[in-house]
């Protein structure tokens, strides 16, 4: 006599991964993995100890994970997070405050970046007309009396940060106020 089984085999293990780099030395990289293939549930073995499909506030390095299925089937894999520098500071030295909702609020790009950041705004006789601590590009042209006249301003913005971009850590230039 004879008989005929059918033996079923799962896929092999595999994973989606996604990684995020390590922004400004912040250990805020993160290595999250969606299994497919073998047999659920899924056990997670990561280099730091770490287990569960995801693993957050990393600094740059080499992490690795041995994925193991419900029947003991594992797969190795290594991600390598990198150090991304700081984002670019890119001042913008023009405003037209008056309501059009285009150009309205002075923009510095990549401020954000910098907790702790410092931006001031002088006029043309060295008066301090704005100070703010934690800039958020909501500064819309007012000074201590009201609105600021149409003219020329200078500024000086200091990141207070030991992760300046190219080492700079204070901006200075000119912004124009064009209502």
């Amino acid at each position: 006599s004879s008989e005929s089984y059918q033996v079923m085999v799962p896929d092999s293990l595999k994973i989606q991964a996604e990684v995020t780099n390590n922004i400004c030395s912040e250990s805020n990289g993160s290595i999250g993995v969606a299994p497919t293939g073998g047999t659920a549930p899924y056990f997670y073995r990561w280099s730091n100890n770490a287990n569960g499909n995801a693993i957050t506030g990393l600094p740059e390095g080499k992490y690795s994970l041995i994925l193991t299925d419900a029947n003991g089937c594992s797969a190795n894999y290594s991600f390598k997070l990198e150090d991304t520098s700081c984002a670019n500071i890119i001042i913008h030295n023009a405003i037209s405050p008056n309501g059009d909702g285009i150009n309205d609020t002075w923009v510095i790009e990549g401020l954000q970046h910098y907790p702790g950041n410092t931006v001031q705004v002088f006029d043309k006789w060295g008066d301090r007309v704005f100070e703010k601590k934690d800039y958020n590009n909501d500064w819309a042209g007012k000074g201590p009396s009201g609105e600021l006249p149409d003219g020329t301003f200078y500024y000086l913005v200091k990141l207070n940060s030991g992760k300046e971009p190219d080492g700079k850590d204070t901006f200075t230039g000119y912004l124009m106020i064009k209502r």
